[in-house]
């Protein structure tokens, strides 16, 4: 495993600071899972157990994929649709998971699990958000995770305008979310639409 300490994994390209033309956050979410997929499928074993994530880091296209999540921090935040919140973050949950597992390496245990869900950010619009912000703080429109009496984010917090409504959630999402265990579900890519679908790479 790598350092314990925070880590960005989406740190800022310069030239995005003067980019006038900022993308829409669902499309970089979505193009960006496309891409990180296409490298998982590659590196993935036959029997779909277990990833090459050394080799995944030194591919080229791994390089080039690092550079384009720099977009994320400058995105605009659009008003967005339920499903279209839904599809964005579970896609950018499933990218951020598979990008901390090839920076510090497959977990040994629950404990390093723990410290990749919460210790590993990227910096949306402006903001950071660990797999554990994304899960609980939106996708489970800010209900608390285990073992925690508070919600994940708590009042006044920002990022609150991104979480579902109680009234929105939906407990399937949890099968939508790839956390690297062998038990997990295969990883697709979701598109908003009148229902959530999903797209082989």
């Amino acid at each position: 495993m790598g350092s314990s300490h925070s880590l960005v994994l989406n740190s800022l390209d310069q030239s995005l600071e003067c980019d006038t033309e900022q993308q829409s956050l669902v499309q970089i979410g979505y193009t960006l899972h496309k891409t990180i997929l296409k490298l998982y499928t590659k590196y993935l074993s036959n029997d779909g157990k277990t990833v090459d994530y050394l080799g995944l880091k030194e591919d080229p296209n791994f390089s080039e994929y690092v550079k384009e999540t720099a977009k994320l921090q400058t995105a605009k935040i659009q008003s967005l649709t339920r499903n279209e919140r839904l599809a964005l973050f579970i896609n950018l949950y499933n990218s951020l998971q598979i990008h901390a597992l090839i920076i510090n390496g497959e977990p040994k245990t629950w404990s390093e699990r723990g410290k990749i869900w919460n210790k590993n950010y990227y910096v949306i619009s402006g903001r950071s958000y660990s797999l554990n912000d994304i899960e609980h703080g939106i996708l489970r429109a800010n209900r608390r995770q285990p073992f925690s009496v508070l919600p994940r984010f708590l009042w006044g917090d920002p990022r609150k305008q991104l979480s579902l409504h109680n009234s929105e959630f939906d407990p399937r999402v949890h099968f939508a979310l790839v956390c690297g265990a062998k038990s997990c579900p295969a990883v697709r890519i979701y598109r908003p639409g009148p229902f959530i679908q999903f797209e082989s790479c």
